[in-house]
Parts: C-alpha cells; structure tokens; sequence
C-alpha cells in the first residue's frame, strides 16, 4: 500500500478517554475506500496515517489554502488515487482541546469546500450524488451555526446550497425557517431599543 492508517484514540486536554467519532462506530476499511472516506464512514486520525513521499507529491501534499478540514480534503484526493491500507490496533493517540472545536461553522464550510471540489472533479456519477449530498448535509449545520452567530448572509448561502444540493430534504427548509425567524426577532428587537 502507498497510503496507510491505523486505529487511533481520543483523550480530552485532561487525558481523559473520548469517543473516536461523534456519529458512527469506528470500522477499519482498507482498499479501495474512496466511497467510504466520501461518506465518512471512515474517522482517519492525522498522526496515524503514513503516506509514499511520491503519492503525496503526485496529490499535491495538503491543500495550505485551506484553514479546515485540510487533511479530509487531502484523503480524498489519496483515496482516489490509490488503495489504502490500514491497522485496526489504535496506535496513535489524539488529544483534542478548547481550540480544536469541531463546532465551528467555518469547519462545516470546510467540509462543503472539499465536497465541491471533488463533485466538480470526479467522473462518477454515483460518487458526485454523495459529495452533493454530503455538501448538502454540512450547509445545514453551517446555517444553524452562522444563525447562532446572528451572521446572516453567511447563514443564507449555506441554506441556499442545502436546499440546491438536497431539495427533497427538510432539513434545508428547517434552517432556512429557522433562519428567517431568528432574522426577524433580531429585526423586530432591534427596531425596539429606545434610541440612544
């Protein structure tokens, strides 16, 4: 294999034993496992990945335009390539901390930045349905987060693309609701205030 990663664990800043991923149980996959890294199936921790020198120049190394998700991005473009092998024994340890926050809306548009390139690259058209699926799911999250932030344009383009990537899906119209609602009560409050 060119490219490898092991199992890996996740300690807080007090090295106390966190879950490996948030959303599904970690599996080891090896192979061809461009569906699976394009799904998230896979939870790849940085450290443990091992790549050919040449692989990583012929993928162009890491994408240093890219402030988030810049490894999930650079397994992509591994994982189009080539075959991957893996160790399921978690030989490596993670210790996240305070700034290493997944709950970030720049993180989600992180994720949607990688899911477009790879649709506008690929030849696949069962793989470019995933990526705008998958755009599609973190444009929701973005949208939630940038409302929370009271950022509303930033909010309004992340609904915008859910609801183009998924237009039979709810959870684009949910945000968008939720958006407009927290928007108008922002308008309304803010029109309120006695002038200073």
């Amino acid at each position: 294999f060119r490219w490898s990663y092991t199992g890996h664990r996740i300690i807080d800043a007090d090295g106390a034993e966190r879950s490996v991923t948030l959303f599904k149980p970690w599996k080891p996959y090896a192979g061809w496992i461009l569906r699976q890294v394009l799904a998230l199936d896979t939870a790849i921790g940085t450290p443990s990945v091992m790549v050919e020198r040449s692989l990583l120049r012929e993928v162009s190394g890491f994408d240093e335009t890219r402030r988030w998700v810049e490894d999930y991005d650079l397994w992509l473009r591994l994982a189009e390539r080539c075959e991957c092998g893996v160790l399921a024994e978690p030989l490596t340890i993670v210790r996240t901390h305070q700034s290493t926050s997944f709950d970030r809306a720049e993180v989600d548009e992180g994720f949607m930045s990688a899911y477009k390139r790879f649709a506008s690259t690929t030849t696949n058209e069962g793989l470019r349905t995933i990526a705008a699926r998958q755009e599609g799911y973190y444009a929701v999250w973005a949208a939630n987060k940038w409302v929370n932030r009271r950022e509303w344009r930033r909010a309004a383009h992340a609904v915008t693309v859910a609801i183009r990537r998924e237009p039979f899906k709810r959870t684009g119209y949910r945000a968008a609701a939720r958006l407009c609602w927290h928007f108008l009560r922002a308008l309304v409050g803010s029109s309120s205030e006695p002038a200073a």
